[in-house]
């Protein structure tokens, strides 16, 4: 079994990007939002401890500006599939509040075989897509 982990900021395209890696390859997508929305609804709050637990392992990192993030935040896909984003300036003020509370890695700060990071910024999600199937040969 192949695994293959997406993690980046909010709204840098980590759902679209695994929606497109599975029309290509035969994984499976299980997108951040299967944590998120069942948390929510059974804690009936954004509890960040358990959400984090779940996040521990990483093997990929897509980035993204927070000023492109903000348009990719509010795309007919990403509200379709991601209810607690429907609430557009609460979700906007989140992204922009994590932001100033959180840091991805820096270029090759991480270096791992089985790591890649991918500024998505001007790409389709089919081209980060194929990028992610070529490196690890999915």
């Amino acid at each position: 079994m192949k695994i293959v982990f997406l993690f980046g900021n909010a709204a840098v395209g980590k759902m679209t990007v695994g929606q497109e890696l599975m029309k290509i390859t035969e994984l499976r997508l299980f997108h951040n939002h299967h944590i998120i929305e069942p948390v929510l609804e059974i804690f009936g709050e954004f509890n960040k401890e358990v959400m984090h637990r779940v996040r521990e392992v990483i093997f990929e990192e897509l980035v993204a500006s927070q000023e492109i993030r903000l348009q990719r935040n509010v795309t007919e896909n990403r509200l379709r599939h991601k209810a607690s984003k429907r609430d557009i300036e609460k979700s906007n003020q989140r992204l922009i509040d994590d932001d100033s509370n959180y840091s991805y890695s820096d270029e090759g700060q991480i270096q791992m075989d089985n790591y890649i990071r991918i500024d998505n910024s001007e790409l389709l999600p089919s081209a980060v897509a194929e990028m992610i199937k070529d490196r690890f040969l999915l």
